[in-house]
């Protein structure tokens, strides 16, 4: 685990960064943070589900190129710890994902998992809501995320939209760009 000044960490192969947006009104602390991993296995959920693939190609493919997948939460769940790197944590949130009925569900999969928990959620969330979308939050997430949306800098909305506007692109318009 690594400790970032103002309080963000990174578990071991992932990458994190914070800012202060406002969620949180000690402006001295760092209240949303950014987490990248260079491993390709969440990248490759990501693109899966953003081009409307079943969980079930998504499991077969992650299995395929990454990590068994061979245990489901509940088997997981009695004997899991907080464990820092990506083949302890990535897996497990790519299960808390495979397993869930919507965003909320997989997020509370993460959460019950313990061990840890906001990468998990990281994790699984970012595969989540690229699956779901916001139709697939529960009222409780829905509720949250209208309080908490317009306490977001113009940027935030910005990217949001931007984010948005990408999940509707048909894949043959997509590009890339080389560093």
């Amino acid at each position: 685990m690594k400790l970032i000044e103002g309080g963000v960490c990174a578990a071991k192969g992932f990458l994190a960064g914070g800012v202060h947006c406002g969620i949180r009104k000690n402006r001295t602390k760092k209240d949303l943070s950014l987490i990248y991993s260079e491993q390709k296995a969440t990248a490759a959920a990501v693109f899966l589900a953003k081009t409307r693939h079943t969980k079930e190609q998504i499991r077969d493919y992650i299995r395929e190129n990454f990590y068994p997948l061979d245990k489901t939460l509940a088997q997981i769940r009695p004997d899991y710890r907080f464990d820092a790197t990506c083949p302890g944590s990535v897996p497990q949130a790519l299960l808390c994902f495979l397993e869930s009925t919507d965003y909320e569900d997989t997020l509370r999969n993460a959460v019950s998992l313990g061990g840890d928990a906001d990468t998990l959620a990281a994790i699984a969330g970012s595969i989540a809501w690229t699956y779901y979308g916001q139709k697939g939050m529960g009222a409780s997430m829905a509720d949250i995320y209208r309080q908490a949306y317009p306490m977001l800098p113009a940027e935030f909305h910005r990217t949001a939209r931007e984010l948005a506007q990408l999940r509707r692109c048909p894949d043959d318009q997509l590009t890339t760009t080389e560093a």
